[in-house]
Order: C-alpha cells, then structure tokens, then sequence
C-alpha cells in the first residue's frame, strides 16, 4: 500500500508526489501508529502514519 493523496476534511486534495520510505513507527508512538511513511507533498517532507487495526490514516501537524 502507497500513499497517493491526502484529502482534508474540508475537501481539499493534495498530491503525494513521492515516498521516501516506509518504517515502523518510532516506539513512542508505535502502538497507535504502526507504519510511517516519509513523503513529499508540494516539495515539502511531511510524515504519514497508517495504522492497519482501523485502517486509519493520520498525518503529523505542526503544532
């Protein structure tokens, strides 16, 4: 499984343009969101997280 697109809430679509790589996520996070992938989206590294229990997709914000 690669990530081709993020999709916000509110609809708006961008473009994964590449990944990076795909690890497990570090141990502080690893029970919740088992599988990291670095990715370029509009020339910026961004880091997404799939977690396989819930089929779920998460993305890493600033804060």
């Amino acid at each position: 499984m690669i990530p081709v697109e993020i999709v916000w809430a509110d609809g708006k679509r961008y473009k994964v343009d590449r990944v990076i790589s795909a690890s497990k996520a570090p141990r502080s996070v690893q029970a919740v969101l088992p599988v990291r992938y670095t990715v370029v989206v509009g020339g910026a590294i961004k880091l997404l997280y799939f977690e396989p229990q819930g089929e779920s997709w998460f993305v890493e914000a600033k804060v």
